[in-house]
């Protein structure tokens, strides 16, 4: 549990917004890393989640997941050069 980290895969077209919000803020004080991921438009996860990946093709997709991964658990990736804790 050194690393919590959630990916969820949106439409960006949610129901009820604010419950989206609401289980994103629940999930952070939870301590877990919520990572939004969208294929086709960057405004389906930009204004919804803090951190986030998109890809204008699904084909790019596995790749920049991989690599927001590396960037959260390498610790010279965060600005305080430790690990990533939550």
């Amino acid at each position: 549990e050194g690393h919590r980290v959630i990916f969820m895969v949106t439409d960006g077209q949610a129901d009820d917004p604010k419950i989206i919000r609401y289980q994103l803020r629940k999930a952070r004080e939870a301590g877990i890393h919520v990572i939004g991921v969208a294929i086709g438009a960057e405004r389906h996860v930009k204004g919804i989640f803090d951190d986030y990946v998109w890809s204008p093709d699904d084909n790019l997709l596995p790749n920049l997941l991989v690599k927001k991964l590396e960037r959260i658990l390498t610790p010279r990736s965060n600005k305080r050069g430790r690990a990533f804790k939550g």
